[in-house]
């Protein structure tokens, strides 16, 4: 698959499905509308993730050469120059798209955009603040989606 293979591996598409996941939950359990802004709803935890993943690759390419060499940086098939650009391109698309759905969830996906970098820069080896950013990072897409569809019926 090439290049397009090795974005795809470094993006984590199965963790990207569970946030879509986690988004659809967070709506479904706050309203029985169905509208537009539910694609935009399930669309936006992945391009964030996403985007985390690729800035923590970046950071971690010199421990994965020696751990994981097969990752897509270390093997050589993705650039550390490429992975910092997916992290500013996806980022930059799950904000602009957050607009969209309202101030609320606009502020929700600046700030967990802003932690996977303030992750995978300098809290990924603290112990329990690492993991606790990551962690409220998967209650993200649960808010999200029920503060999301909470806008849907206005």
């Amino acid at each position: 698959m090439g290049k397009l293979g090795a974005y795809i591996e470094l993006s984590r598409p199965k963790n990207a499905l569970m946030s879509i996941l986690g988004a659809l939950t967070g709506w479904v359990n706050s309203t029985s509308v169905y509208d537009a802004r539910l694609i935009l709803t399930c669309l936006i935890p992945p391009l964030v993730l996403m985007a985390g993943n690729a800035i923590n690759d970046y950071y971690d390419a010199e421990i994965d050469a020696i751990n994981k060499p097969h990752r897509p940086i270390p093997s050589g098939r993705v650039s550390k120059r490429e992975a910092l650009n997916i992290y500013i391109t996806f980022s930059f698309l799950g904000i602009a798209l957050s607009i969209f759905l309202g101030f609320i969830e606009f502020l929700i996906v600046t700030a967990f955009s802003s932690s996977w970098y303030i992750y995978a820069r300098w809290l990924k080896r603290t112990g329990v603040p690492g993991n606790a950013l990551v962690s409220l990072g998967v209650a993200f897409t649960l808010i999200f989606g029920s503060l999301a569809a909470g806008n849907s019926d206005k």
